[in-house]
Order: structure tokens, then sequence, then C-alpha cells
């Protein structure tokens, strides 16, 4: 059972999670300021182990494809892979008006959000979709993973630490995006730019999700780009 967490958090958020999930293992691929976040909150739960990804240090774990044998799996789990009603994942919720809660899914999860990726991003068969999420949070999963590749569609991935609206830009200019989805905040940042300078022609759809999407901001990227924000 994988619970994903933000890079974000800080050790009172990581130490809250740990006490509420009591995971065994914390796989961190995280930056050098999260990774002294991790250590100093799992200071005081030495029955989770860490296993750290990044970073060169002889004590960061190298992976490689035979690590992700699902022949080996099967072997482990009596000949069969997981599926179905059983565990697969589990969120925190965003705990914007109380504490986060943990939310379980199981192996239906990815087939319900089909209809997210068809009928709400309008993800199709040869198109490819860029959605701005950190693999933290479940946007993450239904976003940008299970209903898309479903649908058909590609899946743009661009990693980065700090958003540079110029850039997101720039790839959705050169890769040819169809659809797309961020939040309000990062539509304002995108009309910050003189978006007359670029080609995105090829954006069939935009939508937004995680916060007030004001009249205003729809308009005035209606009027700039001549797409609707759904």
């Amino acid at each position: 059972l994988a619970i994903p967490c933000p890079s974000g958090l800080l050790k009172k958020d990581l130490i809250y999670r740990l006490q509420s999930a009591s995971p065994k293992l914390f796989i961190a691929f995280a930056t050098q300021h999260f990774m002294k976040e991790i250590q100093e909150a799992l200071d005081s739960f030495p029955q989770t182990e860490l296993v750290k990804i990044t970073g060169q240090n002889e004590d960061y774990l190298k992976f490689s494809p035979q690590d992700f044998d699902l022949e080996k799996v099967k072997n482990q789990n009596n000949g069969k892979l997981p599926g179905g009603n059983e565990a697969m994942l589990a969120f925190f919720t965003s705990g914007t008006s109380s504490q986060p809660k943990l939310i379980l899914h199981d192996f239906n999860y990815p087939l319900a959000h089909i209809v997210t990726a068809k009928c709400w991003l309008n993800n199709r068969e040869g198109g490819i979709h860029f959605s701005l999420a950190e693999s933290g949070w479940g946007k993450f999963s239904w976003g940008k993973i299970y209903g898309q590749w479903i649908c058909g569609s590609a899946v743009f991935a661009y990693d980065m630490e700090h958003i540079t609206p110029v850039n997101l830009i720039k790839k959705v200019e050169k890769y040819r995006i169809t659809s797309f989805c961020a939040t309000p905040t990062i539509y304002r940042y995108l009309l910050n730019q003189n978006l007359d300078k670029y080609d995105l022609s090829s954006l069939e759809w935009v939508c937004s999700a995680g916060e007030y999407l004001g009249l205003e901001l729809y308009n005035y990227f209606y009027e700039k780009t001549g797409i609707q924000i759904h």
C-alpha cells in the first residue's frame, strides 16, 4: 500500500502522517531541505525505515529495471497480482478546513477516473495531456495517469522544483499539448506573459481545479487565447 506525500511538508506535517499511517517504509525522492525535514520527523519513529533514492551519496539506493520485475512480484504473492477490491493507494486530504484525513482507495480507483479523463479533462486517443500536480497529491493519479492512459492519451511529464510560467508555455508550444489542467493561480501566472509570442494552437481543451476561478480571469484567458477554461 502506497501513501504519497507532497515534498512541501514540514516536520510537524510529516509527524502527523507518520502517526496516522504507521508506515513500515518511507521512500524519499526529495530535495536536501525536505530530506532534513524527513530525517528529523523520523527520529521519533524508529520502526519506520528510510530509503533514499536521490543523490549521489553511498547511502542512497540505486534502482535498476530488474527491480521492477512483475513475475517476481507474482511469485511473492502466490502467483497472482493484486486487484479488484484490494487496497492500492491511500491519500491524505489537503486539510484546508481541518486536519488531513487518510482516504483508502482500491484497484477500482483507476477505472473510476476514466470518466474524469474523458468527460472533464477531454482526454482522447492520440492526445497529449499536461496536468500540473505534484506526485504527493491525489490529482497526480486521477489527473495525470490512470484515466488518461486508458483513454489513449499520452501524458506529458515535466519535472520542476519551481514554476516558471514562460517555461510552461514553451513546453505547451514545443510538444503540441492538446489538453491542459492547472489551478487558477497558474493561469494568472501565464497571463502575465506575452502569450501572443507563442503558438498555442494545439490546445483543444483547458480546465482548472483546486481554487475559485473568477469570471475576470476566465474572460481574460478567453480573450487572449480563444479557449474557455472548464
